[in-house]
């Protein structure tokens, strides 16, 4: 098991999030990541940043990244996969997330 995230880091991005400075937000659940790369609350908000910022290429790219350790993050990839109209893969993975 990965060491926790350091305080300050945490406190960080919930600065960020609560500023709603969301580029920044993704920056630091990215630093987060890096000392602790099986931190499912740092994945989520690092997908949420990208989602809040429209960036919903992006946000599917790292989650499907983040698989590799085993997060599970389905609903999250069928939200964006939703959005960037990928219906099929979509309703798939929301079917896959029910089991």
């Amino acid at each position: 098991m990965a060491a926790a995230a350091p305080l300050p880091l945490l406190k960080q991005a919930q600065t960020f999030l609560d500023q709603e400075e969301f580029e920044s937000f993704v920056k630091s659940c990215s630093d987060i990541l890096e000392q602790q790369p099986d931190s499912v609350q740092a994945a989520r908000g690092k997908a949420f940043g990208y989602i809040q910022l429209g960036k919903y290429h992006e946000a599917l790219g790292f989650l499907q990244s983040a698989e590799k350790f085993g997060l599970n993050l389905k609903g999250e990839k069928a939200y964006c996969q939703y959005w960037l109209n990928q219906f099929d893969q979509c309703l798939a993975m929301i079917k896959d997330a029910r089991k």
